[in-house]
């Protein structure tokens, strides 16, 4: 049974993707189907990541928007402005993947949408939200990550297999527990 949480978060971004004008260099890339049968071969994949920083809220925001300090991905600007809602950015450098800021309140809540791209076959959509929380021993950072695939290739899912081995997942999780989460802790304790 899917949690309340989750309904809210699957309407919120079906809203954004349908009112969301898609970047003009991201016109070739198909518009994700109305309806998927139940026999498709879609999954989801669903990462959640907690980190404890020495510094306030405001410190962490300030550090948690300039994102290529602390990540390896292009975040090459598109359209709107920097870490505020509207905002569009190409993450990768040599696939036509968008994320676009659909909420931003600061020091709080940074909320982006993965907008409709294909990529080896598969049609991907997804959230990233980024919480902070004032604690005990500073601002605690909850992250999630959410990815939804549909396979519209023939055959066997190949990518899919890929994104759902244990190699990839453990990849994934160091990528984000080991380098990009304590890069962004480092420059948010710094003097």
């Amino acid at each position: 049974m899917r949690s309340t949480a989750y309904s809210l978060a699957a309407a919120a971004l079906a809203a954004v993707l349908a009112t969301t004008p898609r970047p003009a260099t991201a016109d070739s890339v198909p518009a994700l189907p109305d309806e998927v049968s139940p026999q498709s071969d879609t999954y989801h994949q669903v990462y959640h990541f907690d980190i404890v920083i020495d510094a306030p809220p405001a410190k962490v925001w300030q550090h948690l928007l300039n994102r290529g300090a602390w990540t390896e991905f292009a975040w090459e600007p598109v359209a709107g402005r920097p870490g505020q809602a509207g905002e569009v950015v190409r993450l990768y450098e040599d696939q036509e993947f968008y994320m676009q800021t659909i909420e931003a309140i600061p020091a709080r809540l940074h909320v982006m949408a993965a907008l409709p791209s294909l990529y080896r076959d598969e049609y991907a959509t997804g959230l990233t939200v980024l919480m902070l929380h004032p604690g005990e021993t500073g601002t605690v950072l909850s992250m999630v990550l959410h990815q939804r695939y549909v396979w519209q290739g023939r055959g066997a899912n190949l990518t899919r297999e890929l994104r759902q081995s244990a190699s990839f997942e453990a990849a994934t999780r160091a990528a984000w527990q080991e380098r990009y989460l304590p890069a962004l802790k480092r420059l948010a304790e710094s003097p």
